[in-house]
């Protein structure tokens, strides 16, 4: 038996989001994501999935949201410049979840005060940040893509100033011959333009994004582009193509059009910005991302519960809430291994019943998943110095005797006494590889080091976690309960 709820289309389900209120409380504006089929919820839950709705069970992040609406207020309005937002946070920190839930909110907007223009996200990988071909590529990509929605949900010939607005976003060499049938093509493949050419071709001079712009200005100016770049850590202007400035003029409102771009990275993504020219003393919003609150961890997963109707569940939501540590990817792990565990046992049931599974078994598989995300990040951080476990070690120690924070300084210290002749390029080498792992998070502000996964230094100590109680229902059955019709460690792929 298959679990979930009918999904509405996506232009009947979006509410638009409110404009000239930033001050975002999650009341369930967005909800109408949260319904999902629970096949899917399992195979795609570890991942954003940058589709036209935001993540299921997104919670929290009002400060995130608040300052994203803010800056889409001053767009709205007409003012370009200075409308950059730069998202920041360490691996699992929800990053791309908060990528798809501004995307969704973009989406869902009304056009804008000044212009009337709609809204248009648009994603971009930060190796093309710095390249305007790529950039102009991507933009005619995505007007393609929203024009041929409307084309196949209009009439049978669509009308023809609409057609003639795809085609000239698909671009000359696209070769179309049948509006309807190339706009379901590229429905079809999400935007893929396998046998397509879409954009500028290989010939055409563009020396700048304001030569994109100016060969583009008729039918990009219906349109308020907001790039949306993940792994922006990555930004440099050193590859093929790339022209120094691409991002600093959008940044400053130098482009001739109404574009603003909003960066997601790792610790150290203000820095690839900065290498390319994009100053953050002259605004827009620097936002850092780790861990959520409890109340927002528990919103996110009683909801899951709530959408999948599963019964008898108060045990297993308390349980979650505090395995995860209200870590956004320790959620997602924990709700997948519980959801498969309960569906796997409510086989033949009416309604999924967490009654007929095990918890502790659901925990233990849930565990499995959160140690490999610590054993991919410690991986990383040891990756070419052999000394970075055991200055790792220390350094966790060190955060738990003070109280949380280290100075730099009090760093440098603690590695000096694994060897004397530590220096400083080899305590910013380990600080980095830290901050990057997801080991350590720079305060700017104070500046100080503090750790945003706390229990990371658990993982690192081999300390063991608390054991999982099953609820009075199973308290006379085995907790383990991988005999037959059980379900083991090997079971769920996470």
């Amino acid at each position: 038996m298959c679990y979930s709820h009918a999904v509405k289309p996506l232009h009947e389900a979006r509410q638009p989001m409110p404009l000239v209120d930033p001050d975002y409380v999650d009341d369930g504006a967005l909800r109408e994501q949260d319904r999902v089929d629970l096949e899917d919820f399992l195979s795609d839950m570890d991942r954003a999935e940058l589709g036209e709705r935001g993540v299921a069970f997104f919670s929290g992040r009002e400060t995130e949201i608040t300052a994203f609406r803010r800056i889409v207020n001053r767009l709205s309005r007409g003012r370009q410049g200075n409308a950059t937002i730069v998202v920041e946070g360490p691996p699992g920190a929800g990053k791309s979840a908060l990528l798809a839930q501004f995307q969704e909110e973009i989406s869902g907007l009304p056009p804008t005060e000044s212009g009337q223009r709609e809204w248009l996200p648009v994603f971009l990988p930060a190796n093309f940040a710095e390249a305007p071909k790529e950039i102009a590529r991507a933009i005619d990509r995505a007007i393609s893509v929203r024009l041929a929605d409307r084309i196949l949900r209009g009439a049978a010939q669509p009308a023809p100033g609409l057609a003639a607005r795809f085609q000239a976003a698909m671009g000359p060499k696209a070769g179309i011959k049948n509006v309807k049938e190339a706009a379901r093509k590229l429905a079809g493949r999400g935007g893929g333009a396998f046998g397509m050419s879409i954009g500028p071709s290989p010939q055409e001079p563009i020396a700048s994004l304001g030569d994109a712009v100016a060969r583009r200005a008729e039918h990009w100016s219906e349109w308020q582009i907001v790039l949306l770049i993940d792994e922006a850590q990555q930004i440099s202007d050193q590859r093929p193509g790339d022209v120094s400035g691409t991002l600093s003029s959008i940044h400053q409102g130098g482009v001739p059009a109404p574009i603003s771009f909003c960066s997601f990275g790792l610790p150290g993504t203000w820095a690839a910005l900065e290498g390319v020219n994009v100053s953050r003393s002259l605004g827009g919003a620097d936002l850092r991302v780790a861990t959520l609150d409890e109340s927002a961890a528990r919103k996110a997963v009683n909801r899951c519960f709530e959408a999948f109707e599963v019964r008898n569940a108060e045990a297993w939501q308390q349980a979650i809430v505090e395995r995860s540590a209200n870590w956004p990817q320790h959620l997602a792990t924990y709700l997948v291994s519980a959801m498969a565990q309960i569906r796997r046992q409510s086989a033949g049931k009416q309604h999924l019943d967490a009654s007929a599974a095990s918890l502790a078994a659901a925990m233990a598989i849930g565990d499995e998943g959160r140690n490999g995300y610590y054993a991919r990040r410690f991986e990383r951080l040891t990756r070419g110095n052999g000394h970075f476990q055991a200055y790792a070690e220390t350094v966790v120690m060190l955060f738990r005797k003070s109280g949380g924070q280290l100075s730099w300084n009090e760093i440098k210290a603690a590695l000096q006494e694994h060897d004397r002749s530590v220096g400083n390029d080899e305590v910013n080498r380990f600080t980095t590889m830290a901050e990057h792992s997801g080991l350590m998070r720079r305060d700017p502000s104070t500046p100080t080091y503090q750790m945003p996964i706390p229990s990371f230094a658990g993982y690192l100590l081999n300390e063991p976690l608390p054991e999982v109680a099953e609820p009075d229902y199973l308290a006379d059955e085995d907790p383990c309960r991988d005999g037959e019709g059980g379900l083991s460690a090997q079971d769920i792929e996470l």
